[in-house]
């Protein structure tokens, strides 16, 4: 169009901050606030943290990094169906493990350790689809087992209701932050479109995901 014709952008321009608009490629994928917030609401000190685009691509991204072509996986019984069909592309072996009233079910744990998994697959509160939220005792037994059997799996927590779960939140990553993995959706309590999902825990597996994830996306919007 004839610049004459264009308002003055003048005023408008002098009132935009001089942050830069553009991330840089090497810049940190969680903005410095929301790092200090998430970090202030996860239920364990996370060695590392950062943001992917939902629940799901985050059990993906770090199943990627996790598991391997036929290693062993604990997974909970019954489970959410696309976390058993991301394992069986994987090919991944899976190992159920009952769910009753508090949680997956110790003794049944205990013998899936025995087969050595590389990962177990938990969801901690408002289980899908039974809706069973993991009780503080029942996960300290838990965390027991998983802390002194030698398998030494890393642990994926998929809290995929966030804080609109009626459930209190109990992670296994308050007795071993160093092999938990814990995600936190955002989707369901801010909107399905948003597509957000913090990670944090584990560093190595932190570390991998947000590498990887810079030859594709490299951060959400």
């Amino acid at each position: 169009p004839d610049p004459a014709l264009l308002p003055d952008l003048g005023p408008v321009i002098a009132r935009v901050s001089g942050q830069a608009l553009t991330s840089s490629y090497l810049d940190q994928p969680v903005l410095p606030a929301l790092d200090e917030r998430l970090r202030a609401g996860w239920p364990f000190r996370p060695e590392e943290l950062t943001v992917v685009d939902g629940a799901m691509d985050a059990l993906d991204r770090v199943a990627q990094v996790v598991v391997r072509l036929g290693d062993r996986v604990v997974v909970e019984h019954p489970a959410f169906p696309p976390v058993l069909d991301l394992l069986e592309q994987l090919g991944a072996v899976t190992i159920g493990v009952d769910v009753d009233d508090e949680g997956m079910v110790p003794e049944q744990l205990a013998a899936a350790l025995d087969q050595r998994p590389v990962a177990v697959f938990c969801q901690p509160r408002a289980h899908n689809p039974t809706g069973v939220t993991m009780s503080r005792r029942r996960a300290k037994v838990l965390a027991d087992l998983l802390q002194h059997h030698d398998a030494r799996p890393i642990v994926v927590e998929d809290d995929h209701s966030g804080d609109i779960a009626s459930g209190k939140l109990v992670s296994f990553g308050q007795r071993l932050p160093a092999r938990t993995v814990h995600v936190r959706s955002y989707s369901k309590s801010h909107g399905p479109d948003l597509r957000l999902a913090a990670v944090g825990g584990a560093g190595d597996v932190i570390t991998a995901v947000a590498n990887r994830r810079l030859l594709g996306p490299g951060w959400s919007s």
